[in-house]
């Protein structure tokens, strides 16, 4: 009876398996390259390049808990728990054995029922680790920098796209954002709320163009819950709402392709009340029908897909406090997704 009894304290080794099979987890995780407690990623696509995911990934060490920053640090108090529970089974396993031996069986039956039932609850941890989907292959948390060549003359046109205003439409490509250095890390800044036009004639980029963008500053999506109520703050959202972007001419133009331009520009850019004037490298692409359903867009006519690169500077600005960012320049990143409106 005595030796049977004390088949409880097998229990006690299940919370390590669990730790093991965590581990294991974190193993698959480490392989992927992506290490951090982000909620999204950006992902290569055909027609885009690269394109922002658009559910939650939860990665190996960011099972414990909210995506809110706080998931690295409660990973390891996750595996401490489960080893815990190791350690407080093998102590109530004895203690089990111990109210067997006085001959308190039912109660010493009830303790090792107990005992059982939270040896297999600790697999719960490693079960939901599995069950969660990893990374895409080739996944990035910063977006690549697209590399652009634009050429050096005002050769290119895009004839089928021809003259009028090309307005914003949802797409499962558009993003603009940041890669902002702050308090010792590095980390993408999304906006998700932009707008805009372009008023051009692409058969004849010569002639002036009047492009205008806007930014809000009230929703930034950083991948940390945390992060993201302090960077609208930290951008003084309340008094600049917006940052601007506009484009008068552009200076000069590649033919990529039949399809395809590569553009050169200078842009006046609004930040935070100080207006600087930048470069802007970038492509307009004309969408076949297959790429306007491969991004999702609804969208009739002529279908185009902007991507641009420029450099912003937060110095002189209110925003530049002086400790908060780690680099006063902020590249910026744009893919945005347009048609010509109805003439």
């Amino acid at each position: 009876m005595r030796n049977k009894s004390r088949g409880v304290f097998a229990a006690s080794l299940i919370p390590i398996i669990a730790a093991g099979l965590l581990l294991a987890r974190i193993a698959r995780q480490l392989k992927t390259g992506v290490f951090t407690a982000y909620d999204s990623f950006y992902v290569p696509d055909a027609v885009a390049g690269w394109v922002p995911t658009e559910k939650f990934l939860s990665v190996g060490w960011t099972i414990y808990g909210d995506p809110s920053g706080w998931n690295i640090l409660l990973f390891p108090l996750g595996f401490l728990g489960v080893a815990a529970i190791g350690g407080a089974l093998l102590a109530a396993a004895w203690i089990a054995v111990i109210l067997e031996n006085k001959g308190r069986r039912k109660t010493a039956r009830v303790a090792k029922r107990a005992v059982w039932a939270a040896a297999i609850l600790s697999l719960a941890f490693p079960i939901y680790a599995f069950v969660q989907p990893l990374p895409p292959k080739n996944a990035a948390v910063m977006k690549p920098v697209i590399q652009i060549d634009t050429g050096l003359e005002k050769a290119a046109t895009l004839p089928s796209v021809g003259a009028g205003k090309l307005s914003l439409v949802t797409a499962s490509s558009n993003d603009v954002s940041a890669n902002v250095k702050a308090g010792g890390d590095e980390f993408k800044a999304a906006f998700p709320k932009v707008d805009g036009y372009v008023q051009a004639d692409f058969a004849d980029l010569k002639a002036p163009i009047d492009a205008y963008f806007s930014v809000a500053t009230d929703v930034v999506v950083t991948g940390n819950e945390l992060r993201d109520k302090h960077a609208s703050t930290h951008l003084k959202s309340a008094e600049f709402p917006l940052v601007e972007v506009r484009i008068d001419e552009i200076t000069t133009s590649k033919q990529i392709s039949q399809k395809e331009i590569g553009i050169r520009a200078i842009a006046a850019v609004t930040l935070a009340g100080k207006v600087e004037k930048v470069e802007v490298q970038g492509t307009v692409k004309e969408l076949t029908t297959e790429e306007v359903k491969h991004l999702k867009i609804a969208a009739n006519g002529s279908v185009v897909l902007l991507q641009a690169n420029l450099e912003v500077s937060i110095e002189g600005t209110p925003i530049d406090d002086g400790e908060t960012f780690d680099s006063k320049v902020l590249p910026i990143s744009i893919s945005l997704a347009m048609a010509k409106s109805p003439t």
